[in-house]
């Protein structure tokens, strides 16, 4: 029942206006590239049997330092779908080439019940073959 756009992302220019960052002084490594994190909120929308309804993600953005190419997002959702009690959710990313990157994986870990039934769960989708949208005329 719930909708969320894929557009929706800290990183997208047109959302940049929702997003809130402190740079931290951590830095790591991480998949090859030294990153430094980034503490951020963003708010964004979620659609509920067709009702918008206002959603934050909060957590932290490890950008490649020097380059600002994300590589790796770590965030909770405020507030969690019913059942839901803890979600945290994780996107990594894979540069193909500096002015092109794109999410590789995505894992989804949390808990949540009814009643007196407790389940943990964790899913995981990976992304590949990527493609060019065509142009207006078609054309790749």
């Amino acid at each position: 029942t719930y909708s969320v756009s894929i557009s929706a992302s800290p990183f997208n220019p047109r959302q940049q206006r929702e997003v809130s960052f402190t740079a931290s002084e951590d830095v790591q490594v991480l998949f090859g590239h030294s990153c430094r994190r980034f503490n951020f909120t963003f708010g964004t929308d979620i659609v509920n049997k067709g009702v918008a309804k206002k959603l934050t993600w909060t957590g932290m953005a490890w950008l490649e330092q020097g380059s600002g190419v994300p590589v790796k997002l770590e965030f909770s959702l405020a507030p969690l779908p019913g059942k839901i009690r803890s979600l945290w959710v994780v996107y990594n990313y894979e540069t193909k080439r500096p002015d092109h990157w794109v999410v590789k994986n995505v894992t989804l870990s949390g808990h949540g019940g009814f009643l007196f039934i407790r389940k943990n769960f964790r899913v995981s989708t990976t992304f590949s073959d990527y493609r060019h949208a065509p142009g207006k005329n078609g054309s790749p």
